[in-house]
């Protein structure tokens, strides 16, 4: 064996697709429910005379989310199933490999970036219209506390859930299926139209290096670069952007298309020679389809729920894209 990976000796101890879907649906019922608690707190806050703010009220639903709708049914799952960590890949992770995860975390967060251009122009074109996904903050505190509650924290849960528990559920598919159908249910997870591509992408480049290099905490420390970059850079950026007026931004959209190529081939040969070199050197054995696992009614029935809420935000978000079109059009 080469590297300080691991083999995964049995797939009957790894955790079961029920329970790893079982997590991804109290996940997306945390989507719904972690911003009414955000908001109850702070109204509450407000009754105190405490003053929240947006980015206070950020953070609360952020701690709501990730730590009860995520982190705490985790933990209890791998209390009750004491060892599941080895299977999950939560295992210590060599520099080398640390670094190899900073530099794919940076190439695949402007290759996602330029793909969601491209992306988000169709869906303009298809006359549809985009919410604001995201703020930026206007100081350097709340850059950092940005930083924490929009990069680290969801890093580590998303990674835990995703590259953890659901792509070690499906690993006796084989491992490349395994990393593709986590990279499926981590879009899903977002129910982004307008960031479904680049989500896909992520949770693809997120699961090879997880696989590559045997441990959990590659994914983390990627997942945080690429999202520390988008914070950071909306963060220096949004002075320059509010300072420029709505035609200079029209004209100039056209002229950088060229560029938005180039930037992204260069950081797409990028990453397939990161990832070919982690693979190549990689410590794991890829495991192989083996029979197809016979499902039973628990499974299929947390599956069809999952795949139902799914939906539902991805005509959610459709909806809200279409409204805002129509609002905007008759302004």
């Amino acid at each position: 064996m080469r590297g300080d990976g691991f083999v995964l000796p049995d797939t009957k101890r790894l955790p079961s697709v029920f329970a790893a879907l079982g997590l991804m649906f109290l996940a997306m019922i945390g989507r719904v429910a972690a911003p009414f608690l955000g908001e109850g707190t702070a109204y509450i806050g407000a009754l105190m005379g405490l003053k929240t703010g947006r980015m206070g009220l950020n953070a609360l639903v952020s701690f709501y989310y990730y730590a009860f709708f995520m982190l705490l049914p985790m933990g209890i799952y791998l209390y009750l199933h004491r060892g599941a960590g080895e299977y999950i890949r939560f295992k210590p992770l060599s520099g080398r490999h640390a670094l190899y995860a900073v530099m794919c975390g940076a190439a695949g967060v402007i290759f996602a970036s330029v793909i969601s251009v491209f992306w988000t122009d169709f869906i303009y074109a298809l006359g549809l219209r985009p919410g604001e996904s995201s703020f930026a903050a206007s100081t350097t505190g709340e850059l950092a506390l940005l930083v924490v509650f929009s990069a680290v924290i969801p890093a580590v849960c998303e990674e835990l859930l995703c590259r953890g528990m659901v792509l070690a559920a499906y690993e006796d598919r084989g491992s490349v299926n395994a990393v593709m159908i986590s990279a499926v249910w981590f879009a899903a997870l977002h129910a982004s139209v307008e960031g479904l591509p680049a989500e896909l992408l992520s949770g693809l480049g997120l699961g090879l290096i997880t696989v590559f290099t045997g441990s959990v905490f590659a994914g983390i420390i990627y997942h945080t670069v690429h999202n520390s970059v988008i914070l950071i850079l909306n963060y220096a950026l949004s002075s320059a952007a509010s300072s420029a007026t709505a035609n200079e931004t029209v004209q100039s959209e056209g002229s950088v298309y060229p560029s938005l190529i180039m930037l992204g081939l260069v950081s797409g040969l990028t990453l397939y020679l990161l990832f070919k070199r982690l693979y190549r050197s990689r410590g794991e054995t890829l495991l192989e389809p083996r029979e197809k696992p016979k499902r039973d009614t628990l499974e299929v029935v947390v599956l069809v729920c999952v795949i139902a809420l799914t939906a539902v935000f991805y005509l959610l978000d459709i909806l809200d894209m279409t409204v805002l079109a129509e609002t905007v059009l008759s302004e």
